[in-house]
């Protein structure tokens, strides 16, 4: 059977722009022009015949077709990455030391080790929790994930998440919130290294003190305090995903916004084009790429919307 297959790099692109939802951070990735993109885009509608996304004048949303497109053309890349990580098993051998926050371990990494197990049996994977900032020769690491983007001179840098922030609280807590203005009777919740809250509140049309209320230099610990109801923070899905699913979070607010900031993968330039380290970092992007289509559009848990 003769298999009728899209123009590879228009799928590529596309991917790349669904997975950004935005066809300038697919540009940057795949190191070509925004109009390359848009170029490539609309030669894989025409060749399928759909539309894939939306466009507006704040950027681009995935149609229904693209999301059901989305899913199974990124199964297909797995799998392509999966058959090449086979082939180059018998190459990727020893230790490999990664870095990151606790709470990214514990909540994103945790659970797909039997995955990356099995992926690399020939390795083996130290996971060390971060406080602060990478410096790789002193923390003796062979690769970080950290927020950013900063001014990572001689780092290769990737993008791996693209999730929007939204509002997390308990269900008891959530009782309470009708409109965002509520929250000027609430405690604010705030993480380090995560984003402030004058963003969403300006967003949200709410005028308050932003920075009042408890600080955490650790994700874990302000997920936690707001489960428990001592009040409300910001969060990503990817992080939040066990407290959702058990119920003891939800967000009471449908409005999300995009961070300033992002999770990258990170590791020193030339060490980062050893085997080991491209394997290693492709599966993690990959594994960042599903949560795309699972996560994204976020199931909505809230209770109220914002007028």
């Amino acid at each position: 059977m003769t298999r009728e297959l899209p123009p590879l790099m228009s799928a590529r692109a596309f991917e790349a722009a669904a997975r950004h939802l935005s066809f300038q951070g697919a540009a940057e990735e795949l190191h070509v022009t925004p109009s390359a993109i848009s170029h490539r885009v609309r030669s894989l509608e025409g060749f399928l015949g759909v539309a894939l996304f939306r466009r507006n004048h704040r950027g681009v949303a995935l149609t229904a077709k693209g999301h059901a497109y989305l899913s199974k053309l990124q199964l297909a890349f797995d799998h392509i990455a999966l058959a090449t990580a086979e082939v180059r098993e018998g190459k990727l051998r020893g230790r490999f030391a990664l870095g990151a926050t606790s709470a990214f371990i514990s909540r994103w990494m945790l659970p797909r080790l039997k995955r990356f197990s099995a992926m690399f049996p020939g390795i083996s994977l130290d996971l060390r929790a971060l406080v602060g900032p990478v410096d790789f020769p002193k923390q003796d690491l062979d690769m970080a994930i950290t927020m950013g983007p900063k001014d990572w001179i001689g780092l290769c840098a990737d993008r791996l998440m693209s999730s929007p922030l939204f509002t997390i609280c308990s269900p008891g807590v959530g009782e309470s919130l009708i409109h965002p203005s509520d929250l000027r009777q609430q405690t604010l919740l705030h993480y380090d290294q995560g984003e402030s809250w004058s963003r969403w509140l300006q967003a949200a049309g709410v005028e308050m003190n932003s920075s009042a209320g408890p600080r955490f230099n650790d994700c874990n610990l302000l997920l936690q305090a707001a489960a428990e109801g001592h009040g409300v923070g910001l969060s990503f899905t990817a992080l939040a995903e066990r407290e959702f699913r058990e119920g003891l979070l939800i967000t009471p607010f449908d409005l999300r916004v995009l961070p300033d900031a992002w999770y990258y993968v990170i590791s020193p330039a030339a060490p980062a084009e050893l085997p080991t380290a491209v394997a290693i970092r492709e599966w993690i992007l990959q594994e960042a790429k599903a949560d795309v289509a699972r996560l994204v559009p976020l199931p909505s848990t809230s209770r109220h919307v914002v007028a």
